[in-house]
C-alpha cells in the first residue's frame, strides 16, 4: 500500500533510512567509523550538519503536529531530538567532538544499528499501513 497522509509517507521515509543506515552500519563499520571521525575533526561540517539537523527537526514536527499519541510520538520524539542536536550543534560544535570521541567503538556500532534496524522497520510498516 501507497503512504496516503504526511504521517505515513514520513514513517515510511525514515523507516527505510533507518533500515539502510542500521545496515551500513552493521556491514561497513569501517565506514562509519571513519566518517563519525571525519565529522568530529571539520568545524565546517559540524556547523552544517547542525542545520540540516535543526530544520530536518523542524519539518518532522511540523508534519506530526507535535502530537504524543500512539506510534507518532516516536516520529515526534526524532524531531525533537534533531532540532535540539541541531540546536547544541550550532552553539558549541565541540560537543561534537566530545561525543564522537566516545560513541567510537565497533561494539557500540552494532548495537545501534541493530536498533536502527528494529526501529526502521516498525516505522516502515506502520508508514504502509501492515500494523
Amino acid at each position: 500500500m501507497i503512504p496516503a497522509t504526511p504521517l505515513e509517507c514520513l514513517a515510511s521515509a525514515l523507516g527505510a533510512y533507518f533500515i539502510a543506515v542500521g545496515l551500513g552500519m552493521l556491514w561497513k563499520k569501517e565506514a562509519y567509523l571513519e566518517m563519525m571521525e571525519e565529522i568530529g575533526k571539520s568545524p565546517t561540517l559540524v556547523y552544517y550538519s547542525s542545520w540540516i539537523s535543526y530544520g530536518i527537526g523542524v519539518l518532522i514536527l511540523w508534519i506530526t503536529k507535535n502530537s504524543w499519541d500512539g506510534w507518532v510520538a516516536l516520529l515526534t520524539l526524532f524531531g525533537w531530538t534533531a532540532l535540539i542536536k541541531g540546536f547544541v550543534r550550532a552553539v558549541n560544535p565541540n560537543v561534537t567532538r566530545k561525543a564522537v570521541r566516545n560513541l567510537k567503538t565497533e561494539k557500540l556500532m552494532s548495537w545501534l544499528g541493530v536498533a536502527l534496524i528494529l526501529i526502521g522497520g516498525f516505522l516502515l510498516f506502520k508508514g504502509l499501513g501492515t500494523f
